[in-house]
């Protein structure tokens, strides 16, 4: 439903990013989130930072695109940027890559170019963070807007 939403409130941007494939992948998120955790075997507040992450970049880019085409790289870049300042363990890029279904020269490229398009701000203070569980815990379907503003309040 989180990931979803982040697709629904950019789905009217006009450009496109280094994320975008050129056909949708044939696995559904909800069935890639479910892989990347099988196998990230990282922390839960991974999950949620790297919506923070993907939630940052839409609002300092406002033209940045998320749909179908991008938004599984980019949940998968966001996701390995996440562990790597988060997590205590990391795997290899090599690793990553292979599960998100990339290859290491792309991930790798997608990792410096989210990086940059964040800003290299990975921290989440507590309170962000807090507001963020918040709402996607108790975030009832159809409520995208709350995600959107979560931080600016």
């Amino acid at each position: 439903i989180i990931y979803n939403s982040v697709v629904t409130m950019a789905k009217d941007s006009k450009t496109c990013s280094w994320f975008h494939g050129v056909r949708a992948p044939g696995i559904g998120i909800a069935d890639y989130l479910v892989r990347l955790r099988a196998y990230f075997m990282c922390s839960e507040s991974c999950f949620l930072n790297a919506l923070v992450y993907i939630n940052r970049i839409m609002r300092q880019h406002p033209d940045f695109v998320v749909n179908s085409l991008s938004i599984h790289r980019l949940l998968a870049t966001s996701l390995v940027v996440s562990v790597k300042f988060h997590d205590d363990v990391i795997y290899s890029n090599t690793y990553y890559a292979k599960v998100c279904g990339m290859n290491v020269q792309e991930l790798n490229a997608s990792e410096v170019t989210f990086l940059k398009l964040i800003g290299w701000k990975l921290d989440v203070s507590p309170g962000e963070y807090c507001k963020y569980f918040e709402q996607v815990m108790g975030q009832p379907e159809g409520q995208e807007e709350r995600l959107k503003h979560a931080d600016e309040k």
